[in-house]
């Protein structure tokens, strides 16, 4: 069971009780064993004692942040909408070390590699102060990153899903990109019990973010079992995760339109669709991707795995299963055809696969 999903109730599968038409009654009497002043953290790995909050704590903290998510967003489609083209030019036409140096200026605490939570996990004994923010930004914002984002094409990708989509579609991904802190327990959300806090589906600021009793939603409780709704405290530090994602991205768009004063000045949408006049290489961007993770024309899993956590959550249907098994396929057969024709790929291969071998481990 992921680690994500609600505090205790993980334990309902295991006890035999995460059946999706388990009563509300049920999922109460057994939740009721367990003092809510005490709540422990249920993983693969064992529990811990977790932190609680109150719904004073999140009704007054929500709105604030919802306020500047939104707000933050709709600055942000404006933005493009009417400088997107221009923004995606002149970003182009700057070195790596040009990119690097508006992204330090914007964020100067901003990791240097790729994937920094990993580099924490690594490095859990952090000295002071300034270290452990470091790392906790890290941990909350894996994809910000010199590595990645100054290259040409991850920002401009990130730019063109984040305005166009409503922060509700990034919910799940935003929640799966903290997985390494939240494993890890380097991050460890408040917990809540008897609130749901709905973000997936909802599409209007009035009800982005809204909290539902479960007393008066018996559907509730099951569903932040299901992971369709979150508990408060994980839902809040969803939102917080947003809003920064967000105000860096608005950051970043006046950095680089730094000699045009309406960019800065720019607080409400405009007319009409918020990026009616998105430029054509970011609107196509599928026909656009670099010529280098392109295989026989048809997508590599390498394409995929670096563009994803840049562009709007994917739904997953036929197609999209078909092209992923695609790329899988051309990707083995080209493995194959080096195996054949590279001798040294060939020993490499073997030695690889002779060290992970039982009988190759030290004792």
């Amino acid at each position: 069971m992921p680690i994500l999903r609600h505090p205790n109730l993980v334990k309902l599968t295991a006890d035999g009780l995460g059946s999706p038409t388990m009563k509300y009654d049920e999922i109460m009497s057994y939740l009721a064993k367990y003092p809510a002043s005490k709540i422990n953290f249920a993983n693969e790995e064992g529990s811990f004692q977790i932190d609680t909050t109150t719904i004073e704590e999140v009704t007054s903290s929500t709105p604030s942040v919802c306020d500047a998510l939104l707000e933050a967003w709709i600055q942000l489609g404006t933005i493009m909408g009417q400088y997107g083209s221009t923004l995606n030019k002149r970003w182009l036409n700057k070195t790596f070390d040009q990119r690097k140096e508006i992204l330090i200026k914007v964020y100067p605490e901003i990791p240097q590699v790729h994937r920094p939570d990993f580099v924490v996990l690594r490095n859990e004994d952090l000295p002071d102060r300034k270290t452990k923010i470091a790392a906790d930004l890290a941990l909350r914002f894996p994809h910000i990153n010199l590595e990645d984002l100054s290259q040409a094409r991850p920002l401009l990708w990130m730019l063109d899903s984040r305005c166009r989509g409503f922060p509700s579609s990034f919910v799940n991904a935003d929640r799966d990109s903290i997985r390494v802190g939240l494993k890890s327990k380097l991050i460890v959300p408040k917990y809540m019990r008897g609130y749901a806090m709905y973000l997936n589906g909802e599409w209007s600021r009035e009800t982005y973010g809204r909290l539902v009793s479960w007393e008066e939603d018996r559907q509730a409780v099951l569903k932040c079992y299901q992971g369709i709704a979150l508990d408060p405290g994980m839902g809040l530090l969803v939102l917080e995760i947003q809003r920064d994602v967000l105000q860096f991205l608005v950051r970043v768009s006046m950095a680089i339109l730094h000699d045009i004063p309406a960019a800065s000045t720019i607080t409400s949408p405009i007319s009409g669709s918020l990026c009616m006049t998105m430029p054509e290489i970011l609107a196509r961007g599928d026909e656009k991707r670099n010529p280098k993770y392109m295989t026989n024309e048809h997508e590599s899993l390498t394409a995929h795995i670096l563009e994803a956590p840049y562009r709007t959550p994917e739904v997953f249907g036929f197609t999209k299963l078909k092209s992923l098994a695609e790329a899988k396929y051309y990707e083995t057969q080209d493995h194959f055809l080096l195996l054949h024709e590279d001798p040294g790929f060939f020993a490499e291969m073997i030695h690889e696969g002779c060290g992970q071998t039982v009988e190759a481990v030290l004792n």
